[in-house]
């Protein structure tokens, strides 16, 4: 009986989610992040290019780059950027090889230069990604002139990142529905949206690497992947040089521009520690080209073994009982029975697993 009440107490303890769930996640991100764990390795084909305090000044750019440059002169006027600068990172990008350019970033507003930037979106649409986000049980796309048109491929890919409920970042959604995001019943319109992760595989032609489903499933963390300040190509002398080498950096990359800066509010608890937003789309995207993820168990599958082992533990009592000496049976009483007794208990549990 002892038994079954704490197999039944843990029962309960793991559907309510109290105390059992967050021991089970604390000891899963202990294996994961111990001196002796080792993180997933960065795919090579993922290149970051980091929107710093380098790229937002300028500082450090000579007024002669300054002059040979437009977008270096657009972009010195302030940020935001006007929407022409986001046109030449993709021309420069796309035009260098690059298989996929995702940006970390919504332009939920219209903007001077946005016909700039939507000739670039439609001169690229089978590269590009932009940003769009769930707020309030609403899809928030994009400004209206950087939307795709209805008949063609789409650009858009949701940027949110759901936490635990302690916290911290472990799962990502790379395919779902409005609806079913918010969890409000499904209507006739019902249609599935992508992550921006999950959009940019689709543009590198790696679709097939996306976890099948609408569910959020548990990344793997990578090793971290090394920013490059993106207004570094637009300086000629560090565009011709290593490491972009007149763009050979980029062909065949999914390049990813996001904020990578260390005061950006786009930041986010994690087992590792605070991390940036941009950091959980390519530990997304990483993720998906190793096609390593961690599996959550159903609460079916979590429930089995744990009933099994309470009635495993049953049947060890009484063949403990069975088995013991006379001189160490306690005598019957109506009160007490014999196979709970604590003499019983000691010597049973001997053989057998603690509970």
């Amino acid at each position: 009986m002892i038994c079954l009440l704490c197999t039944a107490a843990v029962a309960v303890l793991y559907v309510q989610g109290w105390f059992y769930g967050d021991a089970e996640r604390t000891s899963r991100d202990w294996l994961l992040t111990n001196t002796a764990a080792r993180r997933l390795p960065a795919d090579p084909r993922i290149v970051l290019l980091g929107i710093d305090e380098a790229t937002r000044s300028l500082d450090a750019v000579f007024s002669d780059d300054l002059e040979k440059s437009p977008t270096l002169r657009l972009m010195k006027e302030g940020f935001p950027w006007k929407r022409e600068v986001y046109a030449a990172i993709v021309d420069r990008l796309a035009d260098a090889g690059a298989s996929a350019i995702i940006f970390d970033i919504v332009f939920p507003a219209e903007k001077p230069g946005d016909d700039v930037f939507r000739a670039a979106l439609l001169r690229h649409r089978d590269k590009v990604v932009i940003g769009s986000n769930l707020i309030d049980k609403r899809y928030i796309l994009p400004a209206e002139t950087l939307q795709p048109p209805p008949d063609g491929p789409s650009w858009i890919g949701f940027v949110n990142i759901r936490a635990d409920a302690d916290g911290l970042v472990r799962h990502i959604y790379y395919r779902t529905s409005v609806e079913e995001y918010f969890g409000i019943p499904a209507s006739d319109h019902t249609r599935e949206i992508f992550s921006l992760a999950a959009r940019g595989l689709e543009k590198a032609g790696l679709v097939d690497r996306l976890p099948p489903g609408h569910r959020p499933v548990i990344f793997r963390y990578s090793e971290d992947v090394v920013p490059h300040s993106l207004h570094e190509i637009f300086v000629d002398a560090q565009w011709n040089a290593p490491p972009y080498n007149h763009g050979e950096l980029f062909r065949d990359k999914i390049v990813v521009i996001g904020n990578t800066e260390q005061a950006s509010e786009d930041r986010v608890q994690t087992p590792y520690g605070i991390t940036s937003g941009v950091n959980i789309h390519l530990n997304a995207l990483n993720s998906a080209l190793k096609g390593d993820f961690l599996t959550d168990l159903s609460t079916q599958a979590n429930l089995a073994p744990r009933c099994a082992w309470g009635d495993h533990g049953v049947a060890a009592r009484r063949l403990g009982a069975a088995a013991a000496p006379a001189s160490l049976r306690p005598s019957p009483s109506p009160f007490w029975p014999t196979t709970r007794s604590r003499r019983t208990w000691r010597i049973t549990t001997t053989s057998f697993p603690r509970f």
